[in-house]
C-alpha cells in the first residue's frame, strides 16, 4: 500500500515522512520509509530490466525477419537511404539508462496541488503524463490498477 501511496502525485513520499514519524520511533521510522523506498526502486528497476529485454527481442525478430522480405526493401537497402542505419542507433540509444531515472524526476518535482481534490483520478493522471515519463505509468497503472478487496462478514 506504501507503494501505491507514493505514486499518487498529490503525496509522493511526503506522506510517509509525514505519517511515520507519528507512528514509529524516530529510528524505526527512517527505516521504514527507506524500505519503502528501496522497494520502489528495486520495482523500478525490474520494469526497466522488461523493457530492455522486450526491446532486444523486438530488434531480433525485426532483423532476422524482415530482411529480403520484398524487392522494394531490398532496392530501398541498396540504395543507401541510411535508414536502417538510423534505425539500428536508435535501437542501441534506446536501451542506454539515463543518468537520472524517472523515479528521482519523479519525486524532485515535488506534490501536485490543488487538483480535484476527492475527484482526482491518479490513473488518469498518469495516461495523460505517459509521454513525459516511460516506465513509470506502466508501474503506476500496474499497481495502482489492483482493486483493493474487502471481506463479507
Amino acid at each position: 500500500m506504501d507503494i501505491a501511496v507514493v505514486l499518487d502525485p498529490k503525496l509522493k513520499k511526503s506522506i510517509i515522512e509525514f505519517c511515520y514519524p507519528q507512528i514509529y520511533s524516530p529510528d524505526v521510522a527512517k527505516n521504514n520509509i527507506q524500505d519503502v523506498l528501496n522497494a520502489l526502486e528495486l520495482m523500478y528497476d525490474e520494469y526497466l530490466e522488461m523493457h530492455d529485454a522486450s526491446i532486444k527481442e523486438s530488434a531480433s525478430y525485426t532483423s532476422g525477419s524482415s530482411r529480403g522480405s520484398t524487392s522494394s526493401r531490398a532496392n530501398e537497402d541498396s540504395s543507401g537511404s541510411g535508414w536502417d542505419a538510423f534505425g539500428e542507433y536508435l535501437k542501441d540509444s534506446d536501451v542506454v539508462t539515463p543518468n537520472k531515472s524517472e523515479l528521482q524526476m519523479y519525486f524532485e518535482e515535488g506534490v501536485l496541488k490543488g487538483h480535484g481534490g476527492m475527484n482526482f483520478n491518479v490513473l488518469d493522471w498518469w495516461n495523460v503524463h505517459k509521454l513525459k515519463y516511460r516506465f513509470l505509468p506502466k508501474m503506476a497503472i500496474d499497481i495502482l490498477a489492483v482493486p483493493i478487496s474487502t471481506v463479507g462478514k
